[in-house]
């Protein structure tokens, strides 16, 4: 497996508060993947050894993208002019991004301004191979965590995630037909409501 990745792992003490949560839509699809087959795969999150040792059982070329602070970062500034796409190739500075067949966004969705769901899942499209799979969590209930969490994978049916300390904050509760509304170009392949709180979706790119 080759690694490509834009930061190594750091040990980041503001995460106090771990939850192990269950994955049955991950795990349904890990289902579909082939070990004689070469898959190209972006996580978007930051670095982490037990996310790299299981996509080692993958012949795969994985990229790390680490992007989260740097999309929160941009959508501070962000005026009336929204772009019509993010341009993610750039903001991940990885060579090679492209033709993927599986994207982890994690919660990523819920912190975007509203405005910017769209172009996010724009420049998403644009690093995928068509039938490309696209996995996400979104919180159904009124609050969630201050900041995104940070996943570890720990089989295909289960992860831990670490959230930031500090108060909840409002919760975006996208229903599924407004999550295709905004996300144009993906539809929902899957979709599982989680005790934890959230639903774990698999979209697929058209």
């Amino acid at each position: 497996m080759a690694i490509f990745s834009r930061h190594v792992e750091k040990q980041n003490k503001s995460h106090a508060n771990r939850q192990l949560i269950k994955s049955p839509a991950f795990s349904s699809l890990w289902q579909v993947f082939s070990d004689e087959q070469k898959y190209r795969i972006l996580d978007l999150g930051a670095a982490s050894g037990a996310n790299i040792a299981f996509f080692s059982a993958l012949r795969c070329k994985l990229f790390v993208g680490d992007v989260t602070p740097t999309i929160l970062s941009y959508q501070k500034s962000l005026t009336d002019d929204v772009p019509a796409s993010l341009l993610l190739r750039d903001m991940l500075d990885l060579d090679d991004l492209s033709e993927l067949d599986l994207i982890m966004c994690w919660d990523i969705i819920n912190y975007l301004d509203t405005r910017l769901i769209e172009p996010f899942s724009a420049g998403l499209h644009q690093l995928m191979a068509k039938g490309g799979y696209l996995h996400a969590f979104i919180y159904t209930q009124k609050e969630m965590p201050a900041g995104p969490g940070t996943y570890q994978i720990l089989d295909s049916s289960q992860m831990n995630v670490e959230y930031p300390a500090g108060s909840k904050i409002p919760g975006p509760g996208y229903a599924l037909r407004e999550l295709e509304r905004r996300m144009p170009g993906f539809t929902i392949k899957q979709s599982r409501l989680l005790l934890s709180g959230m639903q774990e979706y698999i979209f697929t790119r058209q």
